[in-house]
C-alpha cells in the first residue's frame, strides 16, 4: 500500500505471542467519503448526552428548589 511502511520488531517484556512494530502513515490516501457513514451515530449519542444533561439539571433543580422553601416546615437545620 502507497504511504504504509512497518518499522523493524520491538522487543518487549512480558507477552511474545504476537510481532510488536510501528505502523508508519506517510502522505497514506484515505478517501474522503470513508467514515461519512459514522458522523450519525455519533452526532445523535452527543444530541442524546446533551438531552439527559439537560433533563438532570432541571429535575435535580426542582428537587432542591422544594426542599428550600419548605425548609421551614421541616423544622430542622439544613447542615445536619
Amino acid at each position: 500500500m502507497d504511504g504504509f511502511t512497518t518499522s523493524a520488531k520491538l522487543d518487549k517484556l512480558g507477552m511474545r505471542g504476537s510481532d510488536t512494530c510501528e505502523l508508519v502513515f506517510d502522505n497514506c490516501k484515505v478517501p474522503g467519503k470513508m467514515f461519512s457513514h459514522q458522523k450519525l451515530p455519533f452526532i445523535s449519542c452527543f444530541i442524546l448526552m446533551i438531552f439527559l444533561v439537560v433533563h438532570s439539571s432541571l429535575y435535580y433543580y426542582a428537587v432542591f428548589w422544594r426542599f428550600f422553601m419548605h425548609q421551614d416546615k421541616i423544622n430542622r437545620p439544613l447542615i445536619l
